[in-house]
């Protein structure tokens, strides 16, 4: 139960300040806890990577639209159902 409640958190943090943000992290979150539980060292290296790696500035060059978090719905088929962001 933690993983979910900290997998939720995450999303909503990442889709925060988009205009459909529910829904977007609502979309991501089904799609998400749907896949097995990844094993522990598997989230410690992601922790790792958050904790030491800032794209903030990088992505600040990139020339046009983007939406960071679409191929996550796109990947799981979530985008055939009217659930992904874009």
């Amino acid at each position: 139960m933690i993983f979910q409640r900290t997998v939720e958190r995450f999303l909503a943090l990442q889709t925060m300040g988009t205009e459909t943000a529910r829904q977007d992290a609502r979309a991501l979150k089904k799609t998400v806890l749907a896949l097995p539980m990844p094993e522990v060292d598997v989230l410690n290296g992601g922790l790792e990577i958050l904790k030491t790696v800032d794209l903030r500035q990088p992505l600040q060059n990139v020339s046009m639209p983007f939406f960071a978090i679409v191929w996550l719905s796109r990947r799981s088929g979530a985008a055939q159902s009217g659930a992904d962001a874009g």
